[in-house]
């Protein structure tokens, strides 16, 4: 009887411990579709979360269900309006497509966190108003971008930034987009007058079917228009550089790599194609 009892008893605690342990590592595997559905939600969660401003975010993920159950994704699309980062980068519409990759699913299912496992490639566009794209030369990452260019070629008129501190310097003018380009003003360093430091204006377009191209004129009260432009060697070679720092223009956010493809303007909307490369999805503590 007791070799009995304690039989039972020992049947008994293996069958709770399988219950307890085993049988829901097998019944409650997600599905495909779960997954989908979760990838969609935290990435949107942490858009949310994170970006200081936004009027709508959508995240479409495509794959198989049966991919998606080890991982791997067809493709994402992310897709908003009036977004703003804690860092003042913004834009009037944003849409982001990225092809095949492979994600983390134990790391999405129990931490809800997106851990990319292969970098994925796609495409951008970036919708700026004229306030927009001054965000976007005011930003830490341009300013970074642009001490590494001059650092790696000769800058003409030696370029200090796209904007001027209103306390020690000229106030620019308000960076305008119509259909003839993007016009904004650049600080210069004019070593051969210490007391004038000049602003240049520039136009950015990019003709139908051509390459960017940039025209600079002094940026000064003479009434004069945007057509005056590259009247001397200097303008002329500052034009060429701003064309060049644009076209090789890559920008890391957070993992997430843009480079310049081309741009289209109208009035009051200025829109950049740009070239995705995405190694890693932006953390909750968004550094952009």
């Amino acid at each position: 009887m007791r070799r009995r009892f304690i039989a039972r008893l020992v049947t008994t605690l293996l069958v709770t411990v399988a219950t307890t342990y085993a049988l829901p590592s097998l019944f409650s595997v997600p599905s495909g579709d779960l997954i989908s559905q979760t990838l969609s939600a935290v990435a949107k969660l942490v858009l949310q979360s994170r970006l200081q401003e936004l009027h709508s975010v959508n995240v479409q993920v495509k794959a198989s269900p049966l991919s998606i159950l080890s991982g791997g994704v067809d493709g994402v699309r992310v897709r908003g309006k009036k977004w703003c980062t804690p860092m003042k980068l913004s834009c009037r519409e944003l849409d982001v497509t990225v092809g095949r990759t492979a994600i983390d699913v134990p790391a999405l299912i129990t931490a809800r966190r997106i851990v990319i496992q292969n970098a994925a490639i796609g495409d951008a566009n970036m919708i700026f108003s004229g306030a927009d794209w001054q965000n976007f030369l005011m930003h830490p990452l341009m300013t970074k971008a642009l001490a590494h260019r001059r650092a790696a070629v000769p800058c003409p008129s030696n370029i200090i930034s796209f904007t001027a501190d209103e306390g020690t310097q000229p106030i620019l003018r308000a960076t305008t987009v119509s259909r003839d380009g993007v016009e904004f003003s650049v600080l210069c360093d004019n070593n051969d007058n210490a007391n004038n430091v000049p602003l240049r204006r520039v136009r950015l377009y990019q003709p139908h079917g051509g390459r960017v191209m940039a025209s600079v004129m002094d940026d000064d009260v003479v009434a004069r228009t945007i057509d005056d432009v590259n009247t001397n060697a200097s303008n002329s070679a500052v034009a060429m550089w701003i064309v060049d720092f644009f076209e090789t223009l890559v920008l890391d956010l957070d993992g997430c790599e843009l480079r310049f493809n081309s741009l289209t303007a109208e009035t009051d909307r200025l829109e950049l194609r740009l070239d995705v490369l995405v190694r890693s999805f932006p953390s909750l503590d968004i550094n952009f």
